[in-house]
């Protein structure tokens, strides 16, 4: 019965509808005004309709993009450690040694920890590997960095703090270059940018740390200021050797005049004995360094013969009016560390030059003093300089030959241009030192292959040649780059005594001095029986431990010279072993 009437009213509502229908159909062919409204409606109702589905449909597509940069921001977060970050781990006392030895500023850290390490085991023996990279001393937060991603900051919600963005761009932006000489990569793709900064240690380690370190670079309170941006030490000040470029710290000595230069022991002369041809000073000092060919990028052995003017602080033309050929040409080759002169060329210049220089030929070529007399009186109008092209550069020569003191650890200080073919190589981008080696020829460098190790890229090394200090900048020192590096084809990495040797080439030539001449190779195939001892020289440290620092000033040491067994049998009981290669 029921079912009946529900098909009764569904009948009648339908046929409801179709009348309807009919009836508005009947309306507008009555009259047109009407159809052409109702026809105005039903488009206004689709264009409607379309928009309200344009519009959903952009909602949606964005809705989804911005799903796709949260989970991708969420990614990158578990991945770079970029914020205050949940773990399943547990709060643990930190026992790293390396954390410990450098007194990081938490006590207790997560376990496991964010790379997957299950227990500070082996996180000890992953940031272990780190220890080559803590010994080149590239940043002093370094271990404090690496604290930080391997065993990070646990806080009593279980949650850990990352680094602060400060600490890592330093660390980074100072030891990355390093990465590749040890074959070693951060444990992580970090994006420095997205860790937050903050001196809460709460938030993040090490914004405190780094501003204390590079507020320390400015602190010159127990050193003495030098070029404006570096710190020297009080006992080098007036000690008769320029080390900084401005030589600020060998003026205003004790008993000197303003402008005066200083002799060591009390002794000063003035400023215009220097590089005169006469020794005024009791070691020759002031004779020392005073010529040099002009700077060419190409060629090595010749240029415009030039004489350092003291008083002005630069290199200054040398007249050639009445110059002497047959004798000058070869005293002043000589004096750059060449055998002999092949051409002498006199040029008109623009520049003003100095007159007269007379040769004083003497016995003692060793000693390379400077032994060309300058007058101060101008070339009587007449702008005449020297063009000479020397050869056959002389190997092997010292200036200042010493008796190195034997068996003494770490050896003794060696005085400025004892051995001058030493050279030393700086890495990254704030030039650390990392390296020695000596200058074979104008253009190349040896080395040894494990200080590059890996590094393929020659840009990033700089080599200082001519310096006896290390933390000098001298304005007599010649700093180069690097533009091609060749190891031994047989080194490898995981047995450095064996053919341990690499070239570098420079950018451009040096150009040789008292203080910069290259050292003799030896022949092939020769034998050292009858040699009993050797030299080392270099800025070794004097102990090993990753605290200690490299030598400032160059140490030399007489060690004994051991036949190949004995020095097999010796690295063997280190696990060391040594082929006749």
């Amino acid at each position: 019965m029921h079912n009946g009437i529900l098909n009764d009213l569904r009948r009648m509502d339908k046929e409801n509808k179709t009348n309807e229908r009919h009836s508005v159909q009947n309306t507008i062919q009555e009259n047109p005004s009407t159809n052409r409204h109702w026809k105005s409606l039903l488009r206004i109702r689709s264009r409607w309709k379309i928009t309200i589905l344009i519009i959903n449909f952009l909602i949606l597509c964005l809705l989804i993009a911005l799903l796709i940069c949260y989970l991708e921001g969420v990614a990158r977060n578990v991945q770079q450690i970029n914020t205050t970050i949940e773990h399943t781990g547990k709060c643990q006392p930190l026992r790293l040694p390396l954390c410990h030895k450098y007194k990081v500023p938490y006590s207790y850290t997560l376990i496991p920890n964010l790379l997957g390490h299950n227990s500070q085991i082996e996180i000890t023996e992953a940031i272990n590997r780190y220890d080559p990279l803590i010994s080149v001393k590239c940043y002093v937060l370094l271990p404090l960095f690496l604290c930080t991603i391997y065993a990070p900051k646990c806080i009593h919600t279980g949650q850990t703090v990352p680094p602060c963005r400060s600490l890592c761009q330093e660390t980074i932006r100072k030891c990355d270059f390093f990465l590749g000489v040890f074959t070693l990569s951060w444990p992580m793709n970090i994006d420095c940018s997205s860790l937050p900064e903050s001196p809460d240690p709460e938030i993040c380690i090490g914004h405190q740390e780094n501003y204390y370190v590079q507020k320390s670079i400015h602190d010159c309170t127990n050193g003495f200021r030098c070029d404006q941006t570096r710190c020297l030490p009080k006992t080098w000040i007036c000690d008769g050797y320029f080390d900084c470029e401005d030589t600020t710290d060998e003026q205003n000595c004790d008993n000197c005049y303003s402008g005066d230069y200083y002799c060591g022991k009390g002794v000063c002369i003035n400023s215009s004995s220097i590089c005169d041809g006469k020794e005024d000073c009791d070691d020759g000092r002031d004779e020392k360094q005073c010529l040099r060919l002009s700077q060419n990028s190409d060629v090595e052995n010749e240029g415009k013969l030039e004489v350092y003017n003291r008083e002005t602080n630069s290199w200054i033309p040398i007249c050639g009016k009445d110059w002497d050929s047959s004798n000058m040409s070869y005293t002043a080759c000589h004096l750059l560390g060449y055998m002999d002169v092949k051409e002498t060329r006199i040029r008109d210049e623009n520049e003003k030059a100095y007159k007269e220089i007379t040769p004083k030929i003497r016995e003692d070529f060793k000693q390379m003093q400077t032994i060309l007399r300058k007058s101060k009186k101008k070339c009587d109008g007449d702008n005449v300089t020297i063009y000479l092209k020397c050869q056959n550069y002389e190997c092997g020569v010292s200036m200042a030959p010493a008796k190195p003191t034997p068996r003494i650890v770490g050896g003794k200080e060696s005085a400025p241009g004892s051995w001058p073919w030493l050279a030393a190589l700086h890495g990254g981008p704030d030039e650390v030192f990392f390296c020695g080696g000596v200058l074979i020829s104008p253009w190349w460098v040896l080395s040894a292959a494990h200080c590059v190790g890996n590094q393929t890229d020659p840009a990033g090394w700089t080599i200082k040649l001519g310096m006896t200090r290390r933390t000098s900048s001298s304005f007599f020192i010649q700093k180069r780059g690097v533009s091609l590096i060749i190891k031994h084809p047989d080194f490898k990495t995981y047995s450095l005594f064996n053919n341990d040797l690499v070239l570098l080439l420079l950018n451009q030539p040096v150009n040789f001095d008292q203080f910069l001449r290259p050292i003799c190779l030896p022949k092939p195939n020769i034998s050292l029986i009858g040699y009993k001892s050797c030299v080392v020289t270099g800025w070794g440290k004097p102990f090993h431990d990753d605290d200690a620092d490299y030598q400032v000033v160059i140490h030399q040491v007489e060690v004994p010279i051991v036949d190949f067994d004995t020095c097999v049998k010796w690295y063997s009981i280190h696990d060391v072993h040594i082929s006749e290669k």
